[in-house]
């Protein structure tokens, strides 16, 4: 159980599920909300300026249409 004043400043709600890392002798609690904002800022700090995933898979798409249509 997390004490109430720890929920308070990490504004997690009580019964909200957790996600606890356990990662050279730290431990680190996390919401669902902010464990997919993290990855969410990772991808995107990853692929900055590089490319855009929605654009591949439009690409994608379109290519396999075209050979779909072209049998």
């Amino acid at each position: 159980m997390i004490p109430s004043k720890l929920r308070q400043q990490m504004g997690i709600e009580e019964g909200s599920e957790v996600i606890l890392e356990f990662d050279q002798d730290q431990l680190r609690l996390f919401t669902k909300q902010q464990s997919r904002d993290a990855a969410r800022r990772f991808v995107q700090g990853k692929l900055a300026g590089k490319r855009s995933l929605v654009d591949e898979l439009i690409a994608d798409r379109r290519k396999e249409a075209k050979r779909e249509f072209a049998d």
